[in-house]
């Protein structure tokens, strides 16, 4: 069982943190506050319930977020693929960098 002061340090690390790796950490705040409360809801402070409230409507957003910038990535890339077909290491460039900013 996790102690509160590894939740403390987990909750601080998320605003340390690039945005792409806000995910993943509120993920292990979310695990770290289900093992944190064993015994029941009355016992636990309410300001770490408001913090796993938060963290699961963070991370709800986030994945509707992350499944429309994949859509519209879908999109971009076999228009680009398309359309530019000019010049070839522009081309090459732009499918390069749109592959790595959306998976």
């Amino acid at each position: 069982m996790y102690s509160l002061g590894a939740l403390q340090k987990s909750c601080r690390h998320l605003f340390l943190v690039s945005d792409s790796m806000k995910s993943l950490v509120a993920q292990e705040v979310l695990l770290l506050l289900s093992q944190v409360v064993v015994l029941s809801y009355l016992s636990f402070p309410l300001s770490l319930l408001i913090c796993k409230f938060e963290m699961e409507r963070f991370l709800d957003v986030t994945q509707k977020k992350r499944n429309i910038l994949a859509r519209l990535g879908g999109v971009l890339k076999s228009e680009r693929l398309c359309v530019d077909t000019s010049d070839r290491s522009s081309s090459q460039l732009n499918t390069t960098h749109s592959s790595a900013f959306f998976n």
